[in-house]
């Protein structure tokens, strides 16, 4: 679980696309970078990703699964669980969920 989310992390900040998640959850680097970049908040950008994170809405915690095959993997990596959210924001969230009204 945590060398997915450094994956991530690694593609999206050297933009490499690491092919192995890719195939995990089903879509690409490009998708995920678009996704993201609809819900940037002002001040965020592709230079700053430091200063934010990649969050889940649906808390890693909350998800039970044990292999990428596993439905629960898919929910937890969705594109739809994830957004761009400031780091101080997502670290004082820890594992709350983020409501969608």
């Amino acid at each position: 679980d945590h060398r997915m989310g450094v994956q991530i992390q690694i593609a999206l900040r050297d933009k490499k696309g690491g092919r192995a998640w890719e195939s995990l959850v089903g879509y690409t680097l490009d998708d995920l970078m678009r996704h993201l970049e609809r819900q940037f908040l002002p001040g965020m950008s592709w230079d700053n990703i430091g200063d934010w994170h990649v969050d889940h809405r649906v808390p890693k915690k909350a998800h039970n699964y044990e292999s990428e095959d596993d439905p629960d993997f898919k929910a937890c990596w969705a594109l739809t669980n994830l957004q761009p959210l400031w780091a101080r924001e997502n670290i004082s969230k820890g594992a709350s969920r983020t409501l969608l009204l």
